[in-house]
Parts: C-alpha cells; structure tokens; sequence
C-alpha cells in the first residue's frame, strides 16, 4: 500500500475551506433533508464526514452534530418508507377502493 505524503497537498477542496464554510455547507443540506428530501442528509453525511473526522479539532461540533443528525434522519425515512412499501405490497388489494386511489398505476389481473 502506498504511504500518505504529508507534504502533498490534498486532493479534497474541503481540505482547503474554512471551517465556518464547511458548517454552512453542514446546516445547508441538513435544512435540506428536513424538506422531505432524505436523500440530502445521505449526501452531507457521505460528502462530509471523511472531512470532519480528519480536522476535528479546527471544525465546530456542530459540523459532527448536523453530520449525525442527517445520518439518523436518513436511516428513519428510509425505514419508514420501506415499512410503507411493504404494507402497501403487501395489502393493497384488500383496502379495496382506498387502495385502488392511491395507487399511481392499477397492476392488472386480480
């Protein structure tokens, strides 16, 4: 495995911001995600953590606490929604008409 050279600088452009910039960049995607856009929280998460953990003692713990928090929002909407979907596979055709009007598109057959 090659070894880090500590006089190469890095790739990351995060490396670079100032830590105020990357707690707004933080609490952006986090007030993104609470628009119902889960998958926004996943993104802070994946696009941010990496960074946070290397210059945790320069960042906010408010960068380590948006960065959580949009890790558990993310992992309580995506059990919800599969919650959701397996009740609605799985029952739709016995909650008759209320079934067939929040169905987008009808499944033929019976």
């Amino acid at each position: 495995m090659p070894v880090d050279d500590p006089d190469k600088k890095s790739a990351d452009p995060l490396d670079r911001m100032a830590p105020e910039e990357i707690l707004s960049i933080a609490k952006t995607y986090f007030l993104m995600g609470l628009a119902f856009l889960p998958f926004m929280w996943l993104i802070n998460y994946i696009h941010l953590h990496r960074v946070a953990r290397r210059r945790k003692d320069e960042l906010s713990p408010s960068v380590a606490t948006y960065l959580y928090l949009s890790l558990g929002g993310c992992a309580v909407w995506t059990v919800l929604i599969f919650t959701w979907l397996g009740l609605y596979l799985s029952k739709r055709t016995q909650w008759g008409e209320f079934g067939d009007r929040i169905s987008i598109n009808l499944p033929l057959g019976s």
